[in-house]
């Protein structure tokens, strides 16, 4: 409703911003109010904002496969739901109380021995912080070395970029839920965007 109170003052769609979890929530939104995805380019998810944002491709992005590698190589058991295709989310969610760690303090912004130190995790899966460092370290090294990112670096990345294109109005559906990493995102579109 509120789109299309902009549509009817002038504001044209692609200068609107609707940034959702899923991608089912985006195209939603779309539908109701009767547009192409072509007329509302940035109708999507935040990820793909960003990933789109940054010209990647798939192939740029760390699958599934290149974590079972990386577990290979560290002797760690890895493996994944790919949410996707239940909730179309486009995330992809590991069992590994490592790497899920490690994800969980990029998401808060925070540092991954201050994320073992809140002594959330189980300690009979994340043993000892030497350990989930060994990973982390190379889990860095790995992306650098192929040049792939995961769904936290692209949101980095636009963060450090100046790419955003300048929006009359953006909306973020369900801006509650947002990790602070993304919080970060929403600061900056701010300052690329006349009404929020």
């Amino acid at each position: 409703r509120r789109v299309k109170a902009y549509e009817r003052i002038g504001v044209p769609l692609h200068k609107i911003g609707y940034f959702a979890f899923t991608r089912k929530a985006a195209e939603e939104a779309r539908k109701r109010i009767d547009v192409s995805e072509k007329e509302v380019p940035y109708f999507q998810t935040i990820h793909a904002f960003c990933y789109h944002l940054l010209g990647l491709n798939e192939e740029d992005i760390m699958q599934p496969y290149h974590y079972e590698d990386l577990g290979k190589k560290l002797n760690i058991r890895v493996s994944f739901n790919d949410k996707y295709n239940e909730e179309e989310t486009h995330f992809l969610t590991c069992n590994n109380p490592y790497f899920q760690m490690i994800q969980k303090s990029i998401n808060k912004d925070i540092t991954i021995r201050e994320e073992f130190d809140l002594n959330e995790h189980d300690k009979k899966q994340v043993e000892d912080f030497d350990t989930l460092n060994h990973i982390y370290q190379n889990l860095q090294v790995y992306k650098q070395k192929n040049n792939l990112f995961d769904f936290n670096d692209i949101v980095k990345a636009v963060l450090n970029s100046d790419k955003i294109p300048v929006f009359r109005a953006i909306f973020i559906d369900e801006a509650q839920d947002l990790s602070p990493l993304q919080w970060q995102l929403y600061d900056k579109l701010k300052y690329h965007c006349e009404q929020m």
